[in-house]
């Protein structure tokens, strides 16, 4: 019993609005409730692949706070405004918990904070070199060594590298 509550931990899971693939998310990619069992808002659902996803967040989480403001007893409407205003300040951390955490919490009186219980940054999952934009190996630009160095400026600036090209946009509007 005490190893196991030992290991029970709040995350902050921290959200961009991208998908794990780098291209702009229109959602964050989840879906809230309101459970009567709960004095907290729930997480019903989590899109694979979302920004929520990768950040960390799970079905049946329990919200806790969004971006430090406590969502016990805001209801359900209130919690959704402060989501789409994070989402338009581009900036959205959520505290959760899952079930069992929570309700072990809620039998033994044990406050769902620090310091009495660790909180675990979650970032999202840094995206694989294949989603940057690829750049002509070094050996396809290099100038041969009978060119002049000015001969290979041109070379560079005649090349087909245009600087924006595959670049995602990471600007956010929706929720």
């Amino acid at each position: 019993q005490r190893n196991k509550e030992l290991s029970y931990t709040l995350r902050l899971c921290h959200l961009l609005a991208t998908n794990a693939d780098g291209t702009q998310a229109a959602t964050f990619g989840f879906e809230l409730s309101e459970d009567p069992d709960y004095e907290y808002p729930v997480i019903l659902r989590v899109e694979p692949q979302s920004p929520a996803d990768v950040a960390g967040l799970q079905s049946r989480d329990v919200l806790l706070k969004i971006n430090e403001r406590k969502t016990k007893g805001l209801g359900y409407d209130k919690v959704r405004k402060e989501i789409e205003k994070a989402k338009r300040d581009g900036r959205l951390e959520m505290l959760v918990v899952d079930q069992e955490t929570y309700d072990y919490c809620e039998r033994t009186n044990k406050p769902l904070k620090e310091p009495e219980m660790k909180v675990k940054h979650i970032f999202p999952k840094s995206r694989s070199s294949a989603n940057f934009l690829k750049l002509p190996s070094a050996t396809a630009v290099a100038a041969p060594s009978s060119m002049s160095p000015r001969d290979s400026t041109e070379q560079l600036s005649n090349s087909n590298i245009k600087s924006n090209d595959s670049i995602p946009s990471y600007n956010t509007t929706e929720v």
